[in-house]
């Protein structure tokens, strides 16, 4: 689902399409990898909580080492994207 998205958005735009996957790759990185709370992160940081990765990252830490997360959440919101 989301390489059919990415190709026909590639397609449609042409490089203005990769410069905006390439700034939507770093700020999914950027918030998913960031250990600080939401309040002290700076505002950039607080966009990439919305974004799958992190919720992917999140929720797969939560299986590997059964750590006390919020992980319906991240299912939850996991789901909505699909």
């Amino acid at each position: 689902l989301y390489t059919t998205t990415i190709a026909l958005f590639t397609i449609n735009f042409g490089r203005f399409a990769n410069t905006c996957l390439v700034l939507l790759l770093i700020l999914m990185i950027s918030g998913s990898t960031i250990q600080l709370s939401i309040e002290l992160s700076p505002s950039f940081y607080r966009y990439g909580y919305g974004l799958p990765l992190y919720h992917i990252i999140n929720g797969s830490r939560h299986l590997l080492f059964h750590s006390s997360t919020n992980f319906p959440l991240h299912i939850g919101v996991l789901l909505i994207y699909n």
